[in-house]
């Protein structure tokens, strides 16, 4: 792949001497880009790829090049997201917002169950939890938004139902919010808090 990026970059530089096409230009940095990514699957570096990627498409925008860098970029986010997740990390920051739950620290707390989550998307309890910060800071759309992640995340986790529940009400949305305890109750049906 070396040899073929030193070839595409002769390719470019010769190109502009010769003020040759812009496509042409452009064939050769997508080439460039796509050995970048071929890489990049065993060096986990996407930026070289996508820099060449843009700089083909500032050369000449073209479908399938605007394909490739949406295609490296979203490899690229993957990589972060999967380098990043940590269950370990979650819980030690899900226990960290619980402390600061419990001291009435919310806007703390937040951030440490939003940590939580960065760590570990597939939690229910941070969801939970932070849901629960954001109803005592009275940002019940936030709250609503979490207590539904975390039933779609597990529907067998009884607090979502408790806190989707309980932003309903505040929200004055009574109907919706008997109809949530309902679900809840059909799970767990000597819940005191439902």
């Amino acid at each position: 792949y070396d040899e073929c990026i030193k070839d595409c970059d002769k390719a470019v530089e010769r190109g502009r001497e010769l003020r040759s096409d812009y496509k042409m230009i452009a064939r050769a940095l997508t080439r460039k880009g796509t050995a970048f990514v071929k890489m990049a699957k065993t060096s986990k570096d996407f930026e070289p790829a996508i820099e060449a990627f843009q700089k083909a498409l500032t050369e000449h925008r073209n479908p399938d090049t605007l394909k490739k860098l949406n295609d490296a970029e979203r490899a690229k986010k993957e990589l972060e997201q999967q380098e990043y997740f940590d269950p370990k990390i979650a819980d030690e920051e899900r226990e960290k917002g619980n402390e600061c739950f419990k001291e009435q620290k919310y806007p703390e707390a937040v951030k440490h169950y939003t940590e939580a989550v960065r760590r570990n998307p597939k939690d229910p309890r941070a969801y939970s939890n932070r849901a629960a910060c954001y109803t005592k800071l009275g940002a019940l759309p936030e709250a609503l938004k979490d207590a539904e992640k975390c039933i779609e995340l597990d529907s067998t986790f009884v607090k979502g139902y408790t806190r989707k529940g309980a932003v309903q009400f505040f929200m004055k949305e009574y109907d919706k919010a008997l109809e949530t305890y309902q679900e809840g109750l059909k799970l767990d049906p000597n819940n005191q808090e439902l």
